[in-house]
């Protein structure tokens, strides 16, 4: 089930918040003009225990989808796949 308004943080392997964003209505968040490297990705909301994930990998020209399940007593983040974007004509 989608969670709008949780907030979703990006941080470097150094634990270093580089982006903060909120989900969507529909639960999606993205980030923008990213470095490639591998990042912990950490999301939380109220009432849910926080779920994080590291080493998601972040390279030029791709797009990672996770499926992040948020729940009262364990929650996940998972790399779902990872595709070719496509380029912007």
């Amino acid at each position: 089930m989608p969670q709008p308004g949780a907030v979703v943080l990006l941080e470097t392997r150094n634990e270093r918040v580089i982006a903060r964003t909120q989900t969507s209505v529909d639960g999606r968040f993205h980030f923008e003009s990213l470095r490639p490297d591998a990042y912990t990705v950490r999301v939380w909301a109220s009432t849910f225990v926080p779920a994080s994930r590291q080493n998601v990998p972040v390279k030029a020209g791709m797009e990672s989808l996770l499926a992040v399940q948020l729940a009262s007593f364990f929650s996940s983040i998972e790399v779902v796949s990872t595709l070719l974007r496509a380029a912007a004509w």
